[in-house]
């Protein structure tokens, strides 16, 4: 048997030979690494040097180049200044020696004669002269020009040319000129040409001449050729060039300019050496590459360097290029002596290693003994350990290394414990998540049919949390639809995939009413049998509710829409009823029956005028009520006097109206319709059996928002009104439509359905909420919640005084015929000279005729082609200080904020009686 001595002393053993020979080839890779690194980095730093050498000899000649083509144009404009003045010299000389004894012509023939056999440049360059009204006096490249006018003769690229000279001579008297010409013996073709001209007094002639900048340049390429050829550095290295295309320029001191092309050169690798060039050289700061080729002594391909560097004006490529193998025999004789310094390391390691093992076999012998009686104590710490929590202690053991195993298996322990409360911490923190998002997860095992669930599950269902297990009967006796709902979950979890599945459920021990939403899977075992399902199950019963409310949020920005839409067509046609009915009681005496009814149609007109007020408060669109800073209490205890009169006997009145209550901003007028509607609403709930009408006015403060239908408000201070009856209730079922307006339970005279639903648009407005609590033939509550102001309340009248007339120039702007007609009338009634247009267009174009004929306008705000605003708009263009009276039966975009802003003085809302016309229209007028 195997003892712990034996197998210490053995592996001890295989242990140092292992770690002898670890030892030697660790060894061997690290100076073999070392080696190859060294190596490598030698090479590497070989090449940088050599490319920093290749990069600066180039750049030298590179910058060389550059000086040369830089010189190109100014060496090119003096040759040519120079020829030009030894040309004028020439001329002038002959004039001076002729002018006294010869005639003009005589003279100019001579001086002609004298410069047209001149050439030079290759015989490319020429003298020429003209006249300054552009008359070609000499032309020696073309001699058919001459006598000829040149001022609209143009060269091949467009140039006027002589035309630019005369110019030129003009402003000067001498200059420099660029232009395109042809070149003598080359047809077909044209080139860039640098003139010279020079002013010849005594003829009132130009002189000039040019040269070709191709032959300039052609010739300061041959000389750079010559330099560059020749140019040497370091012990081997030379230069070389070419072309864009592989055609060659030089090397090796050699001119190889009109050579063989050489772009498909490749070395033995495959290398396209000249395209390679072509690639890298046009890159911003040319480039490098490296290929095979064999030196001029040997054919052996031999690693080569090169840097390129491209001229673009030129299409050169210039380069410079090094044998790199210089480094490789270095490296070779350091790679000898590295093979032979590895045999010697072997013998030594060998003998080490048998020393070490005689010493190790003495020592192991005694390290096994204290090496068993570490591991029996180990043996017994663990045994105790798995029972319960115990500590070893470290400073029992002999050696360093068991102490860390002591203190490793302490930290065991230590984090056995840790886990324990962490998973206990888990488990309650997943409880809380359950509690707050009202979700629960559960499991079905169809072999025992026992139902599990989560502490949140039985919370939804109303279990209690301390039963471990449910049946199928406890879940099913709080689903209403349990057939139906389980056939659904049946076919459900048959499918690879589930939905939501969405169910009614009564709580067990409360008997709640709630919506839950439960996702299943179904889990199989090794065999595929259906084992358990799995689901997971949440309250979704707040979120209904909220989805309910948004639904209805929806339906009442609809409707209040719609009541906008109708507010504007219907108030053009009250106007129009009210403007004539008033016309005409001013036509009827005082005791006329006629007289009656128009007072009537008069009634009625504002009686509608009434409702679409009513409309707009609903929809929160009405602009004809601003709000102020109100004392409520006072505005409530006035419309309690005025409601006690009206109320039967057989309803006891009550009130608790608190005096210090929070101002708000509100409209007063409304905030009186509210009363009266809430009031009126439950005398009619007790019209029958009588009871009691409770009035209560007080501050409150909200803890936590509070929600109704679509109207929502935050925590804070509220002032809040609450009206209370004994009637007969509301039922569950149409307590969701009562603020839909025209909606009523009452016969046809007893109620428009409009009241409730005005409330709501004038809460909405005021930044409010109303909410009601009822339950059948319990009575009604309605309390309404106003946010209070700040600042000290104050009452705003505007009072109405008698109707004045007038006599000025009014012209006024409608789309509807009849509401222009009414208005002509009326406008006419009170004295006015009045001018009518249905077209904003025509109306804008009869102002602009003249401006100052009308000292007032009077426009519809809603018109097709051009609305009032804009229409105003371009009154203030033609007149800045224009009176502008803007109407609008109903307008999103328009209300007197917006007038004012718009340039208008004044803002009515459609219908209007007279004498509120006749006022706003006198106090327009009287306006500075």
């Amino acid at each position: 048997m195997l003892t712990i001595e034996k197998l210490f002393l053995r592996n001890m053993i295989i242990a140092i030979f292992t770690a002898m020979g670890f030892l030697y080839l660790f060894w061997i890779y690290t100076e073999y690494t070392a080696f190859v690194t060294e190596s490598r980095q030698m090479k590497i730093e070989y090449i940088k040097s050599q490319k920093k050498t290749l990069k600066h000899q180039v750049t030298m000649v590179l910058d060389y180049i550059q000086y040369m083509e830089a010189q190109t144009e100014t060496q090119l404009k003096k040759t040519i200044q120079n020829r030009v003045k030894e040309a004028h010299a020439l001329a002038s000389n002959l004039y001076e020696e002729n002018k006294e004894v010869k005639p003009k012509a005589e003279i100019v023939k001579m001086i002609k004669d004298a410069l047209r056999p001149i050439r030079f440049n290759n015989g490319n360059g020429y003298f020429f002269a003209f006249s300054m009204d552009g008359t070609e006096i000499l032309f020696a490249d073309h001699p058919e020009m001459e006598g000829r006018n040149m001022l609209s003769v143009q060269g091949p690229g467009g140039d006027f040319v002589v035309k630019d000279m005369i110019e030129i001579l003009k402003e000067k008297s001498r200059g420099f000129y660029q232009y395109t010409w042809t070149k003598p013996g080359d047809t077909g073709r044209s080139f860039q040409k640098i003139a010279y001209v020079k002013y010849f007094k005594p003829y009132g002639w130009g002189i000039g001449t040019g040269i070709y900048i191709q032959d300039m340049k052609e010739q300061i390429q041959t000389d750079v050729l010559e330099r560059v050829s020749n140019m040497r550095f370091g012990q081997n290295g030379y230069f070389f060039g070419s072309e864009y295309g592989g055609f060659p320029l030089f090397t090796n001191g050699k001119i190889t300019r009109g050579g063989d092309n050489l772009w498909n050169l490749t070395d033995s690798d495959g290398v396209k050496i000249i395209q390679e060039m072509d690639r890298v050289s046009k890159k911003p700061e040319g480039g490098f590459i490296q290929y095979s080729w064999h030196k001029l002594d040997s054919q052996i391909p031999i690693p080569k360097l090169v840097y390129v560097q491209n001229i673009p004006d030129w299409k050169w490529i210039i380069g410079a290029g090094i044998y790199i193998d210089a480094i490789d025999s270095t490296i070779l004789s350091w790679k000898n002596t590295l093979y032979k310094n590895f045999r010697n390391k072997a013998v030594t390691s060998f003998i080490l290693f048998f020393a070490m093992s005689l010493v190790i076999y003495f020592w192991a012998r005694h390290l096994a003994g204290k090496v068993q009686q570490s591991i029996k104590t180990f043996g017994n710490f663990f045994e105790e350990a798995s029972l319960t929590s115990t500590y070893i202690d470290p400073e029992s053991l002999p050696f360093f290394e068991f102490r860390n195993i002591a203190l490793a298996a302490n930290q065991m322990v230590e984090i056995r414990e840790q886990t324990l409360e962490a998973l206990e911490l888990s488990e309650k923190r997943y409880e809380k998540s359950q509690l707050m998002g009202k979700v629960g997860n559960w499991e079905y095992h169809i072999s025992t049919q026992n139902f599990w669930g989560s502490k949140g599950t039985k919370r939804i269902y109303g279990f209690d949390l301390d039963k471990e297990f449910l049946t199928v009967a406890d879940v099913e006796r709080c689903i209403p639809q349990k057939t139906d709902i389980h056939q659904i979950m049946m076919s459900q979890v048959n499918k690879s995939s589930t939905i939501p599945l969405e169910f009614n459920i009564t709580t067990q021990n409360t008997g709640e009413q709630k919506t839950v939403i439960t996702m299943m899977e179904l889990e199989e075992d090794d065999k595929g049998t259906p084992h358990k399902i799995n689901g997971v199950l949440q309250d979704v019963t707040q979120l209904k509710n909220l989805e309910k409310e948004l639904r209805q949020a929806h339906k009442m920005e609809a409707v209040g829409t719609l009541s906008g839409g109708i507010a504007h067509e219907f108030n053009n046609i009250l106007g129009v009823i009210l403007g004539n009915a008033e016309l005409a009681i001013e036509d009827f005496p005082q005791d006329d029956p006629r007289g009656y009814f128009l007072e009537e149609i008069k009634s009625a007109s504002l009686r509608g005028k009434e409702i679409v007020s009513q409309l707009l408060s609903f929809s929160r669109r009405d602009e004809q009520h601003p709000k102020q800073l109100i004392k409520v209490n006072e505005i409530i205890n006035n419309a309690i006097s005025f409601l006690r009169a009206s109320l039967p006997s057989t309803i006891q009145f009550s009130k608790s109206i608190q005096t210090d209550c929070h101002p708000i901003v509100g409209n007063p007028t409304q905030i009186h319709q509210v009363m009266i509607n809430l009031c009126n609403n439950a005398a009619q709930a007790m019209e029958t059996s009588g009871g009691r009408l409770s009035i209560t006015l007080e501050n409150v403060f909200l803890t936590k928002p509070l929600r109704s239908q679509d109207l929502h408000i935050d925590p804070g201070k509220y002032v809040r009104l609450s009206v209370s009856d004994t009637g007969q209730g509301i039922s569950r079922e149409i307590m969701d439509n009562i603020f839909n307006p025209f909606f009523t339970t009452k016969p046809v005279d007893k109620g428009s359905g409009m009241g409730l639903s005005v409330v709501h648009g004038i809460m909405k407005a005021h930044g409010g909420l109303i909410k009601i609590y009822s339950r059948p033939d319990e009575g009604t509550t309605c309390e309404c919640y106003f946010p209070p102001g700040n600042g000290r309340p104050g009452t705003e009248i505007h009072p109405v005084g008698k109707i004045i007339k007038g006599k000025e120039n009014i012209l006024f702007v409608d789309d509807n015929v009849h509401v222009v007609k009414v208005g002509e009338q009326i406008l006419e009634k009170l004295g006015y000279r009045a001018v009518t247009e249905e077209n904003p267009e025509k109306a804008l174009a009869l102002f602009k005729k003249n401006p100052d004929a009308f000292d007032l306008v009077i426009t519809d705000m809603t018109m097709p082609g051009m609305t009032g605003d804009q229409l105003i708009e371009k009154l203030i263009e033609l007149k800045p200080h224009v009176r502008v009276i803007i109407c609008s039966g109903y307008s999103s975009r328009m209300n007197k904020k917006e007038a004012a802003r718009v340039g208008a003085a004044a803002y009515l809302m459609k219908p209007f009686e007279i004498s509120v016309l006749a006022e706003t229209v006198r106090r327009v007028l009287d306006t500075k």
